[in-house]
């Protein structure tokens, strides 16, 4: 079973049809078994449930996540000490919300696969794990 890390944007593909990015995000499902588990951000989550909250979805967002194997990483003091270093340092900047969806794949041993469709978020990731 293996263990991708995602960023919000992924998910909102994937539950929004008429997003540029939805056929890559479905194509993205369709090449991971359906052993994989899907890892994000308590931060991530908040950010999803938001639009599905305005959307009066939020139930049914839930459940898809669940049945997904979407696996919610609550802020740790580990998550935390990360993201705040990746926020304060490096390029591009990140707000928090997007250091703790960074953080979440390199804080696993190894670094966790990440998945955006932000270049910037996907340059940072590149960066960090590109470091010895």
């Amino acid at each position: 079973m293996g263990r991708v890390a995602l960023d919000a944007s992924v998910l909102l593909a994937i539950l929004q049809s008429s997003d540029a990015h939805h056929a890559a995000a479905r194509a993205l499902l369709e090449e991971h078994g359906s052993d994989t588990r899907y890892v994000i951000s308590a931060s991530v989550y908040a950010e999803i449930l938001v639009r599905a909250h305005r959307r009066r979805q939020a139930p049914a967002t839930d459940d898809f996540l669940a049945e997904l194997g979407v696996d919610v990483v609550p802020v740790d003091r580990e998550l935390a000490r990360h993201a705040a270093a990746l926020r304060a340092t490096g390029a591009p900047e990140l707000t928090l919300g997007d250091a703790l969806a960074v953080a979440v794949a390199l804080v696993a041993d190894p670094p966790l696969r990440f998945v955006t469709f932000d270049d910037r978020l996907a340059r940072r990731y590149a960066a960090e794990t590109a470091k010895p």
